[in-house]
């Protein structure tokens, strides 16, 4: 294990310097907060020693059995680290997006003993065991309340579920379809045993058609962002604020899913065209629905955002604790919104954010080095760095990209991308009839030199 994993501590002066210890340095007497401040900087760096020190190394012969299995390829199938060259931000096929590492390492710190967790089934339901990061969520949305469960579409059907079953849901006819995960919305809805109305035509609503459709029998107004869907087409529909005056006069909840977007307002996710909660929250929505694995960039998990007499109702359904969030994503969760907290090196930490804000001469740096080392191998007719598009979602926005064209030397496409998928560390990649692209855009720099290890110099030909 590395000697240095979580990188080189402050010093007792820099943190004293530090806005929130700054302020204690007028309360409290000097002498014991710089002695405070300095044993606790050792407790960590302690902890986290002894925490690395003791990780287990494997036995030499179960580690080369290991190594045979996955090279013989007879290893068990199951989840790989696969590289996306495929230029699609959020691939549902591969994960969505990776975790931060901090994620990682923090999940680690907090599950590998025993930990605290909910001790009875009343705890369970009142969501103590969530609440640090159900904390962390409603700060960083500016938002009263927060809960969390297993992934958006169990938050959007408990909510639904709790909040409107047996009732009347309205919902224009133009924000319901498949999502971009395959998620077939107005057959969640009907199992949450809501009444489905829809209002508009398939590309337009006003808000007097929403208007129109409320009566003693409605029990919410749901708005969904047109980036739950892949090549959506431009539709005219009221806006938010719009929305939520009309709901707050009828005095029924406008609720909203944010589809892919993010937790707060960025201005990488404006640059995209897609919702954030905190703006949600801002203009008038009374719960707001979104994803832990969008752009927020942390682990799989449904995020309930808003007003807190909504929030406490759903979390007493008896349907609550079935698909409450595990303790390991509630750990890395917890350790991605802290990133968010810090607020310093976000689009440094969280990785997907870091792949889209990797700047075009950087792009093209690191295409033209992998182009000149690709060339060499004899798999190999041509190559060329071309500009792209990539996307967040299949058929979004597009996003300025660019990509490595390859032409393979048998010509033979299908075969060439099936031989990358099926390498010990897969490479999914886009194709044409002719050539091959990779997409710098969803590639980390450390791949790079994987990358170049599929193209060798003198590969044997694969067999018949």
């Amino acid at each position: 294990m590395p000697t240095n994993l979580f990188g080189k501590l402050p010093t007792v002066s820099e943190l004293l310097e530090r806005p929130p210890l700054k302020k204690l340095r007028e309360t409290m007497n000097p002498q014991a907060l710089v002695s405070s401040v300095g044993a606790y900087l050792d407790r960590y760096q302690r902890d986290f020693k002894t925490r690395v020190a003791d990780f287990p190394a494997p036995k030499l012969h179960h580690l080369a059995e290991s190594i045979s299995r996955w090279l013989s390829g007879d290893a068990p199938p199951g989840i790989r680290a696969a590289i996306n060259a495929t230029g699609v931000v959020l691939a549902p096929e591969l994960g969505k997006c990776a975790l931060p590492e901090r994620a990682i390492q923090g999940a680690y710190a907090r599950l590998r003993d025993y930990h605290t967790t909910q001790f009875a089934v009343e705890t369970a339901k009142s969501g103590v065991s969530q609440a640090e990061t159900a904390k962390l969520i409603a700060e960083l949305a500016v938002a009263a309340e927060a809960a969390i469960v297993n992934s958006r579409m169990a938050a959007l059907h408990l909510a639904l579920n709790e909040l409107a079953v047996g009732r009347k849901l309205i919902v224009a006819r133009g924000q319901l379809g498949e999502t971009f995960d395959a998620i077939h919305l107005p057959h969640l809805i009907a199992g949450a045993g809501v009444r489905l109305v829809e209002v508009g035509a398939s590309n337009s609503a006003t808000i007097a058609d929403y208007e129109n459709a409320i009566d003693d029998e409605t029990a919410a107004i749901l708005s969904i962002d047109a980036s739950n869907f892949a090549g959506v087409t431009t539709s005219t529909q009221p806006s938010l604020v719009e929305l939520a005056a009309l709901a707050k006069s009828r005095r029924i909840p406008l609720l909203h899913d944010v589809g892919v977007g993010g937790l707060q307002n960025r201005d990488e996710y404006r640059e995209l065209g897609v919702d954030s909660v905190q703006a949600a929250i801002s203009l008038g929505a009374d719960l707001v629905i979104a994803a832990g694995n969008h752009l927020l960039g942390g682990p799989d998990a449904g995020l309930l955002v808003g007003q807190r007499k909504l929030i406490e109702q759903i979390r007493q359904s008896a349907l609550f604790p079935l698909v409450a969030s595990s303790p390991l994503s509630l750990a890395a969760l917890t350790e991605t919104l802290e990133i968010y907290r810090m607020g310093e090196l976000v689009n440094d930490e969280i990785p997907l954010l870091s792949l889209l804000t990797t700047s075009q001469a950087n792009l093209e740096l690191r295409a033209n080095r992998l182009a000149e080392q690709i060339i060499a191998s004899p798999l190999v007719e041509s190559v060329a760095v071309e500009p792209c598009k990539a996307h967040l979602i299949p058929g979004s926005m597009p996003i300025d990209s660019v990509c490595v064209s390859i032409v393979p030397a048998d010509g033979d496409v299908p075969a060439f991308c099936a031989r990358l998928q099926e390498s010990l560390y897969p490479l999914f990649v886009r194709s044409t009839a002719g050539h091959l692209e990779i997409d710098l855009r969803t590639i980390f720099p450390r791949q790079d030199f994987l990358i170049v290890g599929m193209f060798p110099l003198g590969l044997e030909e694969p067999s018949q």
